[in-house]
C-alpha cells in the first residue's frame, strides 16, 4: 500500500510537468525519443502492466501484458500507437522506478497522462482457486466519461502469453468502434442528429459500448432530464462500463429528481465501489446516507472493502464518518456510545496508517468523537502542537477544561487565545457565563485580568452586562430573606464599576448593587438598635449609615444618567441622613444608650 501511495504521489507530481528531454519525452518525438512521420500523428496509446490481486503473479501479469500490448499494436489501424514495453522501461527507470513497474488503475492513469496516451487499457488479475485467471479490461479514453470493460477468463493450460494474445482480441474491436462513437460526443452541440448516427454506428461494432450509450443518453437528457430513454442509456453505459463514475451519478441524478431514495442510495453505493479513494465523492456519500437514514447501506459496502484492503485509510475514514453520523442521530444510549466508539478506532487507525492525513478536519473530528474528556484532550493538544498558530485547538481545550470544571486550566488557555488573538473576547465570555451559572462570583470577576484590551464596546458591555443581569438575580433572591448576600452583591458591583464598560448604564446599576448590599444591614442593624436598647448596637447601626452615606456608590449615582438611580439615590441618602441626624433616631438613641458611667 505504500508503495502505491509513494507511486501515485511521484506520478501526480510529474502529471503537472511538461514532457523535457531530462525525462526522456523530447518535445516533437514519440515516446521514445524518435522522431515520429510526417503527417497527423497516430493517437497514443498506453496499455498497462495488469495488476494481480496478488503480489506474487507479477511475473505472469508483466508477461499477459507484453502479450497483450505487441498483439494489439498489430491488430489496430495505423491511426493508434501502442507504447512499448521498451518505452515504457525506459521512462520508468528515469523517473526512478524499477523496470516492468506494476502501478493501480489509478496510479496507472496518472502514468497516461504523463506519456500523452489519448486512449488508457487497463487490466486486472484475479487468480481464481484453480490457478487460472480472470482478466477484467477496460478501454477508456483520457476524458471520455465512460468507455468497456471485457470480461475474458485464461483456458486450463493457456500460456500467459496466448492468454494476452486473447485479450488483445476482444480489446481490439472496441477500437475500431471508437472513433464513431467519439464522433457522437463531438457533435452533441452542433447535431444531435449526427451524434446519434455515430453512436449507433459505434454499437452495431460492440454491442452495449459504455461511450456511446452514454452520450445517447446526453442526447435523451435534453429531451428529457428525468425520462425513461435518458436513463435507459446511462444504465446501459454503467453495464457496458460498470467503471463509469459519470454513468452512475447521471443515475443518481435522475433519481433524486425523482425522489427515489432506495435508487439515489444504491447509486451511491456502486460510486463508491467505483471510486473509493475520492474524498469528494466519500462526504458526499456521507451526506446523502445521513440525509436519507441510510447509514447501515454505507457500512456495509465500507466494511466489505475495509476487508479487502485493510490498509486503505480512505475507507477507514469513511467508516468513521458513517459511525458518527449514527452517534449524532440516535436516540439510544448504548448505540450512541457504541457508534462513537466505532468512529474513534477508525480515525485512530487512519491516523496510525498515515499521519500526513491529519489536517485541520481530522483534528477536531477527533476530539468530538473521544469517548471520554483525556483522549479529546489529547487530540486537541497534539492538534495545537501541529497548528500552534491557529486559535480553534485551543477553543477545544477551553471547552474540555470548563465541562471539567477547571477554571485555572481554562484561563491559561484565555491567555494563549488572547495571545493569538487580542481582539476576540468570545473565551473569555463563555468563561464567565459558566462560572456565574456555576454562582462563582469571585471567579468570574476575576476574570477582568485577562480580558481582552484590544476588545471591541459590544464585548465589553456584555462582559459587564453578564454581571448585571445576575446582580438583579441576587437582589430578587434575598430581598425577602434576612439572611441578604451584602458582600457577594457589593463585590459584583465594584467588579462592574472596575471594569469601566462603555455604555455608562452598567457601571450605573454596578454602583446601584454596591448600594443595595447595604440594605439588609440597614434594616437589621437599625432593627437591633432599637431593640437591643444597647450602646454597642447604635455605634454599628452608626457606622454603617456613615459608610454608606461616605461611598462614592451612592454618590456616583447623585449624577447617573439614568431618571429611577438618580430618583433612589436621592430618596435613599435622605433615609440615611434621617437616621443619623433625625431627633428621634440615632442621636436620641445614643443618648438614651450610651450614657456615661455612673460615678461610685
Amino acid at each position: 500500500m505504500l508503495q502505491q501511495a509513494i507511486s501515485l504521489s511521484l506520478l501526480a507530481a510529474m502529471a503537472s510537468i511538461p514532457p523535457a528531454a531530462s525525462q526522456g519525452i523530447s518535445l516533437g518525438s514519440s515516446i521514445n525519443g524518435s522522431r515520429g512521420p510526417s503527417g497527423p500523428p497516430a493517437t497514443k496509446v498506453m496499455v498497462a502492466t495488469p495488476y494481480p490481486n496478488s503480489p506474487s503473479d507479477s511475473v505472469a501479469a508483466v508477461a499477459i501484458g507484453d502479450a497483450l500490448r505487441n498483439k494489439l499494436s498489430n491488430s489496430i489501424s495505423s491511426d493508434w500507437l501502442v507504447i512499448q514495453r521498451a518505452d515504457m522501461n525506459k521512462n520508468l527507470t528515469q523517473w526512478g522506478y524499477g523496470r516492468d513497474q506494476i502501478f493501480p488503475p489509478e496510479s496507472a492513469r496518472l502514468m497516461a497522462a504523463v506519456m500523452s496516451a489519448r486512449m488508457f487499457v487497463m487490466t486486472t488479475l484475479v487468480k481464481m482457486p484453480d490457478g487460472r485467471f480472470v482478466a477484467s479490461t477496460r478501454v477508456t479514453g483520457s476524458s471520455d466519461e465512460a468507455g468497456q470493460v471485457v470480461k475474458l477468463s485464461q483456458v486450463a493450460g493457456q500460456s500467459p502469453q496466448d492468454f494476452g494474445n486473447k485479450v488483445a482480441e476482444q480489446v481490439s474491436v472496441i477500437f475500431k468502434a471508437y472513433p464513431d462513437a467519439k464522433s457522437c460526443r463531438d457533435q452533441l452541440v452542433s447535431s444531435k442528429v449526427k451524434a446519434a448516427e455515430g453512436a449507433n454506428k459505434a454499437l452495431k461494432t460492440v454491442p452495449g459500448y459504455g461511450f456511446p450509450e452514454y452520450c445517447l443518453g446526453e442526447i435523451e437528457r435534453a429531451k428529457d432530464s428525468v425520462g425513461a430513454e435518458a436513463e435507459r442509456h446511462y444504465r446501459a453505459a454503467s453495464l457496458g462500463d460498470p467503471l463509469s463514475l459519470d454513468a452512475v451519478n447521471q443515475i443518481a441524478v435522475i433519481h433524486a429528481v425523482k425522489k427515489d431514495t432506495n435508487g439515489v442510495v444504491g447509486d451511491y453505493l456502486k460510486m463508491l465501489q467505483i471510486a473509493p479513494t475520492n474524498r469528494v465523492l466519500a462526504d458526499r456519500a456521507v451526506q446523502v446516507f445521513r440525509m436519507y437514514n441510510r447509514p447501515d447501506a454505507a457500512e456495509a459496502v465500507v466494511d466489505t472493502q475495509i476487508k479487502q484492503d485493510p490498509f486503505s485509510p480512505d475507507w477507514l475514514e469513511l467508516k468513521g464518518n458513517l459511525c458518527a453520523a449514527v452517534a449524532l442521530t440516535s436516540s439510544d444510549a448504548a448505540l450512541v456510545k457504541t457508534k462513537y466508539k466505532c468512529a474513534y478506532d477508525n480515525f485512530l487507525l487512519e491516523y496510525q496508517l498515515d499521519q500526513t492525513r491529519a489536517d485541520t478536519a481530522f483534528y477536531p473530528r477527533m476530539v468530538f468523537v473521544a469517548t471520554n474528556a483525556a483522549d479529546s484532550m489529547l487530540w486537541a493538544k497534539r492538534w495545537a502542537d501541529k497548528f500552534s498558530s491557529a486559535p480553534e485547538p485551543y477553543k477545544a481545550q477551553l471547552q474540555i477544561y470548563m465541562d471539567a470544571d477547571q477554571t485555572d486550566s481554562a484561563k491559561k488557555v484565555i491567555r494563549m487565545l488572547t495571545a493569538i488573538d487580542p481582539v476576540d473576547a468570545t473565551p473569555v465570555l463563555a468563561l464567565e457565563q459558566r462560572l456565574i451559572k456555576a454562582k462563582k462570583y469571585d471567579d468570574a470577576l476575576g476574570l477582568a485580568a485577562i480580558f481582552p484590551k484590544g476588545a471591541d464596546p459590544a464585548a465589553k458591555n456584555q462582559f459587564a452586562g453578564l454581571f448585571v443581569q445576575e446582580g438583579q438575580v441576587i437582589i430578587a433572591d434575598t430581598a425577602d430573606k434576612s439572611e441578604a448576600k451584602d458582600s457577594t452583591l457589593a463585590r459584583m458591583g465594584r467588579g462592574i464599576v472596575a471594569v469601566n464598560p462603555p455604555t455608562a448604564v452598567y457601571s450605573e446599576m454596578g454602583n446601584y448593587f454596591v448600594v443595595m448590599s447595604y440594605l439588609s444591614g440597614f434594616t437589621r442593624l437599625g432593627a437591633a438598635a432599637a431593640a437591643e436598647k444597647s450602646c454597642e448596637a447604635v455605634n454599628k447601626y452608626e457606622a454603617l449609615l456613615n459608610a454608606l452615606i461616605g461611598d462614592p456608590a451612592l454618590k456616583a449615582l447623585a449624577t447617573a444618567t439614568t431618571p429611577s438611580l438618580v430618583d433612589f439615590s436621592s430618596r435613599f441618602s435622605a433615609s440615611v441622613q434621617g437616621e443619623l441626624t433625625g431627633a428621634q433616631r440615632v442621636p436620641a438613641m445614643k443618648k438614651v444608650y450610651c450614657k456615661p458611667p455612673t460615678k461610685p
